[in-house]
């Protein structure tokens, strides 16, 4: 029998992709939603994203497979790496749970992922608008991309603001608070998600 320091839950959940709802990503300049392109911009696909459900780390890749991986979320005190400090031949990596807020998918469940550097800092520059909200409402966004205009050709993920949902739209989505963790150490009552996610998008 084998035992691990770190919880064995934790390290068998790893061993799946950790989707849930439907996969959003950017791969090659294009975002995909389970693999099929969608149309972006004001009329496309919006996401809300559940900002204390992020995961992140840095993960190994073999063979178009993610073979290894050092993960935990954010709001569990775990940091993400950076360009300086990560493990040689390892990339950077972002999950979370959102929600869609567009016409006709209204409160569908997304988990957008990517292991590049353009994808995290998509991810990183909601942070501050977030935190300066007082961490009690979620941005809403668009997506798009933008040209990193390198030797490689690289196009990044782009989330563009678009407005913000109560945090209380999310109970039943939010994970459990981390201990001693008072920043997030409170749990508004439980509502209607399809019902109430849209009470403060401006559109």
């Amino acid at each position: 029998m084998t035992y691990h320091e770190r919880d064995a839950w934790d390290a068998t959940g790893d061993m799946g992709n950790g989707i849930e709802g439907q996969h959003l990503k950017c791969a090659k300049g294009k975002w995909l939603l389970d693999d099929v392109e969608i149309e972006t911009g004001a009329d496309g696909l919006k996401f809300c994203p559940i900002m204390e459900t992020a995961t992140v780390g840095e993960v190994l890749w073999h063979d178009q497979k993610i073979v290894e991986r050092n993960v935990g979320r954010i709001s569990d005190g775990f940091l993400p790496p950076t360009p300086a400090n990560i493990a040689e031949k390892w990339n950077p990596y972002i999950a979370v749970l959102g929600v869609r807020c567009d016409d006709g998918h209204l409160g569908e469940l997304l988990t957008f992922t990517s292991s590049s550097w353009g994808g995290w800092f998509a991810f990183q520059r909601l942070i501050n608008p977030w935190r300066l909200k007082g961490r009690a409402a979620f941005p809403v966004c668009t997506l798009s991309t933008k040209e990193r205009h390198d030797e490689n050709r690289n196009v990044d993920p782009v989330f563009k603001h678009a407005g913000w949902s109560a945090r209380e739209n999310f109970a039943e989505l939010l994970p459990p608070p981390a201990a001693g963790n008072a920043a997030i150490a409170y749990a508004p009552e439980p509502s209607k998600l399809a019902k109430t996610i849209n009470d403060d998008i401006p559109f």
